[in-house]
Formats: C-alpha cells, structure tokens, sequence
C-alpha cells in the first residue's frame, strides 16, 4: 500500500457502544439472536489495527446475526452512514450483511456483500439506501458502509450477519454507526459514544524558520495536491490548502466545488466578495488531484493551474493581506471545508511562477 497522505476529516461521533472486543457482551450485543445458532467470540484475531482484538460471528443457520442491546437515537429523515470491518475465515455462502435503521425489517437499509467477488446490494426495506460501498485494507481486512435514512424510526440499529444462504465464520471489528453520508476513520468506544475532533493543520504566515520567514506578503504560488475518497457524497467545499486572515472574509483557496458537478476552483476573496475565480473539470472521487495557483499584487494578477492545465490571467485582482495557511481545510478554517480526505502535498513558492510553468507543477 502506497501511503496517500495526511488525513484530514471534519468531527464525528461513533454512536454505537462497545464498537469492538466486547461482541460477546451481553449488556452491549445480543447473544444468539433468535435462536439461529450464533455463537460471538472476542479477541480471536488480528484485527486491522495489527493487535488480536477482532471478533468472530459463526452462525449454523443463514443470517445469524447480533445487534446492540441498546440502539442509538436518530433523527428520522437524516442521513447516518454504518460501517463494519469484516474479514472472511470459512463462510459457506460467502455473503455478510449489514443492516442499519430501525432493526426489523420495516424502516432499515440491507448491505449485502459478497466475500469472494467483494460485489455489493443496498435493498431498502422501508428506509432508504443512501450510498454504500466496501474498502480493501491488509491481510484481507474490508470495510462496508452504507449511508441510509429511516422514514419514521429514531432506532439506529445496526445488525452485523451472515446473509442469505449463508453459514460458517467470519470475523468482525469496529462497528461505527455517524452522522453524516460517507464514513470516517474508525473511533473506539466502549461503555459511551465518543466524539474525534476536526482535524486542523494551519500555520500562521509570520512563522519562520532557519532560513527566515517563509511567506512573502501578497505574492506567490501556492500548490495543493489529495485525495477525496468520498467526494460526490459531501456536500461542503472540500479545501486543499487556502491562505487567509483568519475569516472567510479574506483569502485565497484552492477547493473542489461541490455545488455542481464536483468541479476544482480556485478562488480570491477580498471583504466577503468573490474577486475572480477559475473553475476546472469535474472532479473524480478517489482521485488524486492538484491544483496550484499563482498570486502578484504588483501586477494584480492570478493564474491557476488544475492537473496539468493552465488557465488565463485574472487581471485587476486586489490581494488580501492574508496570516494563516490552512492544509486540508478552506478559508477561516470552517467545519464546512475540510477536506475529509488526504493531503498529498503542499508546497510555497515566494514567487508568481511564469504561465508556461504552471501546468506541469500540477502534472
């Protein structure tokens, strides 16, 4: 695995108790549910975080299943996303389910995967079917995830199970019940929810360093380069890297657009006003992108570049004083522009780099 990046994601709470080693609780998860011959087992594996803190799940009978004792509130008519690590050891069938809502098969959303192909179904049983997917981690480990709505529950259940015709062992590992229509990183929890912290990385412009300070005021290229693995479901401003003033008032920024299309941009920003702005191709989830943009208040000129494609000067641009950069984020650093993905690289350069040069810097 070839490392992506820096990870930057927005605040999330897990709101499922005893998220992983306490599947064979009872106080937390149901034991031998309906009676199908489900038998749960602690720390029996290596689970994905490299320790032997996995799960199994080995059920005689199709669908055996376990689901927490107490179910978190939701909001009914709200998008939570549900994930679960899996891993197969002798399933005969090979299908896991995941079922998110209300539990019984009236208001729930169903992930069917399949363990061999890794080929996924979302049927909607009185809910709705969000989004879903599943990820290839190590020593094969997946992740799947389905973004669902309830119609009427506020049960936020979530069923871990064999599926149809299914029966034998798999193993299981951090469950994760989110606001929100994509997944996050994996956050523990044990006898409460927890709540992860926005990610921040911003450094003030004023910030120097062996060689001195490193920005030069009001001029410059500024490149961000990452990757968005859930794109098309954020509705934000992803940023890549921005400068600004400590508002959004003020700023220069380099984002994917989301409202339409998912498109690059680039944008100025002087007293809350869009002074001039480029708008690139759409963007493709899980893409690695970069983008980087030129800046000269001397001339009062921008140019921007998106993966190896230059645009044309913006002329009669005021730039802001600006003295705070921010990496994975977007301008006055809101919760509503985090990147929610990794950041491959950012770089500065104290000087407005020719035109002719700025599609290959982002090649």
């Amino acid at each position: 695995y070839t490392p992506e990046g820096i990870l930057i994601e927005e605040s999330r709470t897990n709101l499922i108790l005893a998220s992983q080693s306490q599947f064979s609780n009872s106080t937390y998860w149901c034991q031998n549910c309906q009676s199908r011959g489900t038998t749960m087992a602690d720390n029996v594996t290596t689970s994905p975080d490299g320790t032997t803190d996995a799960s199994s799940l080995t059920a005689t009978a199709a669908y055996g299943f376990t689901y927490p004792t107490t179910c978190p509130t939701i909001t009914a008519g709200t998008t939570y996303t549900s994930s679960l690590f899996v891993k197969n050891d002798n399933l005969v069938g090979n299908y896991v389910g995941l079922q998110a809502g209300a539990g019984n098969n009236t208001d729930d959303a169903d992930l069917s995967c399949n363990m061999n192909s890794h080929a996924c179904s979302c049927t909607a049983s009185g809910g709705t079917c969000v989004g879903y997917g599943i990820q290839t981690l190590a020593n094969s480990w997946y992740r799947m995830w389905v973004a669902f709505q309830t119609t009427s529950s506020t049960q936020g259940c979530q069923a871990e199970e064999t599926g149809s015709s299914t029966t034998g062992t798999f193993y299981l590992y951090g469950a994760q019940l989110e606001l929100g229509a994509f997944p996050t990183s994996y956050i523990q929890t044990s006898t409460a929810s927890v709540t992860r912290p926005a990610d921040v990385f911003a450094i003030p412009t004023t910030a120097a360093g062996a060689n001195g300070a490193w920005y030069t005021a009001g001029t410059g290229t500024l490149s961000g380069a990452g990757i968005i693995p859930y794109a098309s479901s954020n509705s934000g401003f992803p940023g890549l890297v921005a400068l600004d003033d400590g508002t959004s008032s003020n700023a220069i920024s380099l984002f994917i657009n989301q409202q339409p299309g998912n498109q690059k941009k680039s944008s100025v920003y002087l007293s809350g006003s869009s002074e001039g702005c480029y708008v690139g191709s759409a963007y493709t989830s899980g893409a690695l992108t970069e983008s980087a943009i030129t800046f000269n208040s001397g001339t009062s000129t921008v140019n921007t570049s998106f993966d190896g494609v230059d645009s044309v000067d913006l002329t009669s641009i005021t730039i802001p004083t600006l003295t705070t950069l921010r990496v994975g984020g977007g301008r006055g650093g809101s919760t509503s522009l985090i990147l929610d993905g990794w950041v491959n690289r950012i770089w500065y350069m104290p000087t407005p780099q020719p035109d002719a040069s700025m599609a290959g810097y982002t090649q």
